[in-house]
C-alpha cells in the first residue's frame, strides 16, 4: 500500500514537471531575423529579377527558358498567391524560383534559404507547395491518363518497327 502511494506521488511529480516545461515556452527573439529583412534588395531574389533581362543566363540558372518559366508561373500562380496577412509575403514568382532552383541545382534547402534570404523551414514548405501545384495544374495537360485508344496506337507503333 505504501509502495503504491509512493509510485503515485512520483508519477504526479513527473506529470507536474512535464506540464511546467510545456508552459515555459521559449520566447522568440525575432518575428523575422534581421538578416532576412532585406531579401528584395540582396541575395538571389534580386539576381532573378535582373536575369529576366538576359535569356541566356536565365536558361543556365533555371535550366529552362523565360517563356517556359512564365508558362509554369501563369499555371500555378493562383495556387501560390495568398491574401496578404503579414508584412512580408513571398511572391509566387519567388516561390517558383526557389523550387525550380532547388530542382535544377540540387543545393540543400539550407543553402537556398541563405541565398534567397528565406528561412529553411519556409524553403521546405515552398518547395512542397510549388511541386504540388505543378502536379495539380500541369499533370493532366502533359501526362494525361492513357485511354484504350492511346494504348492501341502505341502498340501499333511498336509492331510496325
Amino acid at each position: 500500500m505504501v509502495k503504491n502511494n509512493q509510485n503515485q506521488s512520483i508519477l504526479r511529480m513527473i506529470c507536474i514537471n512535464r506540464i511546467r516545461k510545456k508552459l515555459k515556452k521559449k520566447e522568440r527573439r525575432y518575428s523575422i531575423r534581421p538578416i532576412l529583412l532585406n531579401r528584395e534588395v540582396h541575395g538571389e531574389s534580386f539576381l532573378v529579377k535582373e536575369m529576366a533581362q538576359d535569356p541566356e543566363y536565365h536558361l543556365r540558372y533555371f535550366r529552362m527558358t523565360k517563356v517556359d518559366f512564365n508558362h509554369i508561373l501563369s499555371s500555378v500562380e493562383q495556387d501560390l498567391c495568398r491574401p496578404q496577412t503579414h508584412c512580408r509575403p513571398i511572391s509566387a514568382n519567388m516561390k517558383l524560383s526557389i523550387a525550380l532552383r532547388n530542382l535544377s541545382s540540387g543545393n540543400s534547402q539550407t543553402s537556398l534559404g541563405f541565398n534567397y534570404k528565406v528561412s529553411q523551414p519556409s524553403v521546405s514548405n515552398i518547395v512542397r507547395e510549388v511541386l504540388k501545384s505543378i502536379l495539380k495544374r500541369l499533370d493532366p495537360v502533359y501526362l494525361p491518363l492513357p485511354t484504350e485508344n492511346t494504348w492501341n496506337e502505341t502498340e501499333k507503333g511498336f509492331s510496325q518497327k
